[in-house]
């Protein structure tokens, strides 16, 4: 259950490339192929971060454009039966997943307190509820959804993101290119 609502909110899409170079020669032909920070690339668009064999973490960097809830790659490459894979996942950025996930538990926990509120308030009164007793479980709710739909449009304004980092790791990759 934590997983699927951890995969519907950050992604956490997995994405593999087998290499056509040895395990050095991939980290390096990785590295040419992209730069090491987000300044590096101030005026055209190009895929910047961390290249080593045990950790890949590369994001695609558009001039005047952030975005800080969009896919990012993170990976690392392994050698199997003499043959080198990347392999990795698009998620979002850690402290993305720390804002959202204490925005979610204060969403939550508004909202349980409101229900607990209204369940007191119902059972002291015998009449009708006011309307104004509904609306604090309402406004937890529409909090809740505010921050997936939140997510789900910076995750949609990066949508390319991720075809253009699966590009540029299996053109690092491949000898044709």
């Amino acid at each position: 259950m934590i997983k699927k609502l951890d995969t519907f909110l950050f992604g956490n899409i997995p994405f593999s490339c087998e290499s056509e170079f040895s395990l050095e020669d991939s980290v390096i032909s990785l590295k040419e192929n992209t730069k090491r920070s987000v300044f590096s690339s101030l005026f055209k668009q190009k895929a910047a971060g961390k290249v080593s064999a045990s950790k890949v973490s590369l994001q695609r960097v558009i001039p005047f454009f952030g975005n800080s809830f969009k896919p990012i790659l993170v990976g690392k490459f392994k050698e199997e039966k003499g043959i080198v894979y990347f392999k990795g996942k698009f998620t979002t950025f850690l402290l993305s997943k720390i804002f959202m996930a204490i925005w979610f538990s204060f969403a939550l926990f508004w909202t349980a307190l409101a229900i607990i509120q209204l369940a007191e308030t119902f059972s002291k009164q015998t009449n009708r509820l006011p309307f104004e007793a509904f609306m604090f479980p309402v406004f937890g709710i529409a909090f809740i959804g505010i921050g997936v739909l939140f997510m789900k449009l910076c995750w949609r304004l990066s949508a390319k993101d991720m075809d253009y980092l699966k590009k540029v790791v299996f053109e690092a990759l491949t000898k044709d290119s």
